[in-house]
């Protein structure tokens, strides 16, 4: 699933280097350069104005970053960290998601080698996702743009009525709801496709097996070449299209 807003991205404090407790925390710092570190366990916000470095410590930590030289400390085995992002940022090595925020005209948000989950559904410019090598999940928000160099790589589509058509840059760059997928390498390297709510739309898949999955709409489903699973999803009238190459058609 999509991930979850933070309720608060514009408090402020007077710290100028401060640290958590073992509870959960809300650290939040100013327009000057800090210093913030948390405690043992889950921070659910960690956030401040000026140039910083965020320390979240043990537990799933969440920051809210509003500067693109923003410093995040996380160790192995530090929990599930969130960026909540309003400006272009790139992951530390051991922060899992990552998240656009605001209505920025352009914004790029890169991955690492772990497994990355980028959501740009809430920001409302043109957010280019970059996914490294990790095995990424996309969910998009309409005009966003895709570059992914390795994985296995699933999209996320909420809304929109057209077609994605994985082999081509050119279908690709109308797919549903205005969201696009950049250049034709980046295109063929996408593995699985999952529609969600219910406008209708199409589906193709490309060379790599791919998981092509359908929602409560009509929908049209064709793995093209690779070992494909194709899913129907939750309804409508669907229409699975075969090749010579082994398939596995679900209904489920």
């Amino acid at each position: 699933m999509a991930l979850t807003k933070p309720l608060n991205e514009d408090l402020t404090a007077s710290n100028t280097e401060f640290g958590g407790t073992s509870g959960a925390d809300s650290l939040i710092g100013t327009s000057s350069d800090e210093i913030i570190s948390g405690g043992a366990t889950d921070i659910n916000e960690v956030t401040s104005d000026g140039v910083d470095t965020l320390e979240g410590g043990l537990g799933d930590d969440i920051y809210i970053v509003k500067d693109t030289a923003d410093v995040i400390v996380e160790l192995a085995g530090e929990g599930i960290d969130t960026v909540w992002t309003t400006t272009n940022y790139t992951l530390a090595a051991e922060v899992e998601n990552i998240a656009a925020s605001g209505a920025a005209t352009t914004l790029t948000l890169t991955g690492n080698a772990k497994d990355n989950v980028f959501d740009s559904t809430t920001a409302t410019g043109v957010v280019t996702l970059n996914g490294a090598t990790g095995n990424d999940s996309y969910y998009l928000g309409a005009g966003d743009l895709i570059i992914d160099t390795g994985g296995i790589d699933t999209i996320y589509l909420p809304n929109g009525s057209s077609s994605l058509d994985l082999t081509s840059a050119t279908t690709a760059a109308a797919i549903l709801g205005g969201t696009s997928v950049q250049q034709a390498a980046t295109v063929a390297g996408i593995e699985n496709v999952v529609l969600q709510g219910s406008f209708n739309a199409n589906l193709t898949g490309n060379a790599l097996n791919n998981r092509l999955v359908g929602n409560s709409g009509n929908n049209t489903l064709n793995g093209a070449a690779g070992n494909d699973i194709l899913d129907t999803g939750a309804g409508g009238v669907d229409t699975l299209q075969r090749r010579r190459r082994r398939r596995y058609l679900s209904s489920e």
